[in-house]
């Protein structure tokens, strides 16, 4: 292959000039005929592969966002019924307790341990629900479009993430790792 075969990104499909993949054409430079969406971001073109990390690279850190808001708004809510319950739980047992200042100290120590685990429970199913939903509802569907629009298989989509995202980065939870190339 030659170096200017290299760098088209495809066929204009009326007279068949070679499109440059340096610019994302609407148009035949050519002819003028309109092109489909995909010219000029082809597989393995470097404005592809950039435009897609930065979609990733976007999607991510909305689930970042969405995980550290609800994580928030989950801890403060817990905390703040938890102090509540924790105010409850001291006056019952001072005045059943025989206004024991010993039995009051120790049960809220204890009580307060119980509903902060309580919390950080809460708070990390409500996380963990919030970016499964983001995922389902926004970003998948941004995905299939983008493979759909953009003529990608999930597959390299799949494979740029994980070779450009964070090993712990939440959208890698959802798309499933590629395999290992063998060696042979």
């Amino acid at each position: 292959m030659s170096a200017h075969q290299h760098a088209t990104a495809g066929e204009c499909p009326v007279c068949g000039a070679n499109i440059p993949a340096r610019k994302n054409y609407r148009s035949c430079p050519a002819c003028g005929s309109p092109l489909p969406k995909t010219y000029g971001f082809q597989v393995g073109g470097k404005r592809s592969s950039r435009e897609l990390e930065e979609l990733l690279d976007g999607m991510n850190n909305r689930l970042l966002d969405t995980s550290a808001e609800i994580s928030d708004r989950a801890f403060n809510l817990g905390c703040g019924l938890g102090i509540l319950l924790l105010i409850l739980w001291g006056i019952a047992v001072y005045f059943i307790g025989g206004r024991s200042w010993l039995l009051l100290a120790i049960s809220i120590v204890v009580f307060s341990l119980a509903v902060l685990w309580l919390v950080v429970l809460v708070t990390d199913i409500s996380r963990n629900r919030a970016i499964q939903r983001v995922y389902r509802d926004e970003i998948q569907p941004e995905l299939e479009e983008y493979s759909r629009v953009r003529e990608i298989e999930m597959s390299q989509i799949e494979e740029t993430a994980h070779h450009e995202l964070p090993d712990k980065a939440p959208l890698l939870k959802f798309l499933p790792k590629p395999p290992e190339p063998e060696e042979g």
